[in-house]
């Protein structure tokens, strides 16, 4: 790659991470300088045991790592709402878009993106509503992206982590059924675990 005189080549940094998988390939830790990310992966588990990984995970950085501080904190959930022939998304959610009749027809792919601030800014939840990735032998989706984010830690928090992660859980909770139809909610079952 050749740079005219002047221009700058981009540069991209990137950092260093560990990433640790348990043995049944569905919990993983990523560790890297002042980063602790604990995954759920499928099948899910309640969100006790959730926080009880997540809990333990923290424990152990705390005391190897020894960080001097924290400086954001977030929880993520990733829902893939199936969408079954003859439904419309407005069957499904009562999140989404307002499209003027002039146009044809919905838009393919779309994505809404909306962040909400929470106690006077100090968290924010990211919403994210889009069309899901085509995945082999499935029907249409939408992905429900839903992350609460510490912003401004304060001291009180820094000490206890986890109960922010517990009312995280919580507002999640109360947005991810906001946004969906109670036919829809009716239709979920439990995953074997």
């Amino acid at each position: 790659m050749q740079a005219e005189q002047g221009v700058s080549s981009p540069v991209i940094i990137t950092e260093e991470r560990t990433l640790f998988v348990s043995k049944d390939r569905t919990q993983l830790i990523q560790v890297g300088p002042g980063l602790l990310v604990t995954n759920q992966l499928k099948p899910y588990n309640d969100y006790q045991s959730f926080r009880t990984f997540s809990q333990e995970t923290m424990d152990n950085y705390y005391k190897v790592a020894k960080p001097d501080g924290l400086r954001r904190i977030g929880l993520r959930y990733i829902n893939r709402i199936e969408i079954t022939s003859g439904q419309s998304l407005e069957d499904v959610f009562h999140i989404g878009f307002n499209i003027p009749k002039r146009f044809q027809d919905f838009p393919n792919p779309y994505l809404l993106r909306m962040e909400f601030p929470y106690y006077e800014g100090r968290d924010r939840l990211v919403v994210i509503f889009a069309t899901a990735p085509a995945q082999e032998n499935s029907q249409e989706a939408a992905m429900l992206d839903l992350e609460y984010i510490l912003v401004q830690p304060d001291e009180e928090i820094k000490a206890k982590p986890i109960e922010w992660v517990d009312e995280a859980h919580e507002k999640i909770e109360e947005v991810f059924h906001a946004c969906l139809t109670e036919s829809i909610i009716a239709t979920f079952e439990p995953e074997e675990v």
